[in-house]
């Protein structure tokens, strides 16, 4: 393929099935480089808007709008309930490319293909967690990349009027280093993975609590 000059090479790949094409990029780097500078993954990955969910502040559960589906297609189903062993109220924290995490069930769902699973425990303390700051899951995933997933704790702020000690809300936000909890999917297990902060901190952690939603 070397011989191949890269725009033929470019035209080849982009000829190829979908499946192919995620297991080519995967083969080395110079033609992960290509596919990625031509940005083929993302015509072939572009998929039709199946439907939205929405989380209200009242429901317990995330509602889900969907387009009407063609017979042919596999409907997308919005109903957890149904195909997840679980009485807990589910709705969606987090999302990226197709899967959702949920908050109270602590579960990663592929509403498409109905599978999901649950994040094991225990888990790593999240930092900050001992000093009133609340802790968010955020999940990772590209499937052209990798078939597993990741989901990353990150603290949050306490909101405005929380007391927080005085050597805590002296201290820059986000911190220049901080150890995080992230869980993978390749490996079922969680651990503690070094962040580094890119540019300059926002400010202090009292500079930047969150007003309560009536101060604003």
């Amino acid at each position: 393929m070397e011989l191949l000059p890269e725009d033929l090479f470019a035209d080849i790949l982009h000829r190829i099935p979908e499946q192919d094409l995620t297991a080519a990029h995967c083969v080395h780097m110079s033609w992960r480089a290509t596919i990625d500078c031509r940005r083929l993954m993302q015509l072939v990955l572009t998929l039709p808007l199946a439907g939205i969910f929405l989380t209200f502040n009242d429901h317990d559960l995330s509602e889900f709008f969907a387009r009407p589906t063609p017979p042919s297609a596999t409907a997308v189903c919005g109903k957890f309930h149904q195909y997840m062993p679980t009485t807990i109220s589910a709705s969606v924290q987090d999302h990226c490319n197709g899967l959702l995490l949920l908050l109270a069930a602590s579960s990663v769902v592929n509403p498409a293909t109905r599978r999901w699973a649950a994040l094991p425990n225990p888990r790593p303390s999240c930092p900050f967690s001992s000093e009133g700051f609340s802790r968010y899951n955020y999940i990772v995933f590209d499937p052209a990349v990798s078939p597993h997933y990741e989901v990353v704790q990150v603290p949050h702020l306490p909101t405005k009027g929380a007391k927080v000690k005085p050597q805590i809300a002296g201290l820059e936000w986000s911190p220049s280093l901080m150890m995080l909890p992230v869980f993978s999917s390749a490996t079922n297990g969680w651990e503690k993975r070094s962040f580094v902060r890119q540019g300059e901190a926002l400010g202090t952690v009292a500079d930047l609590q969150a007003p309560w939603p009536s101060d604003q």
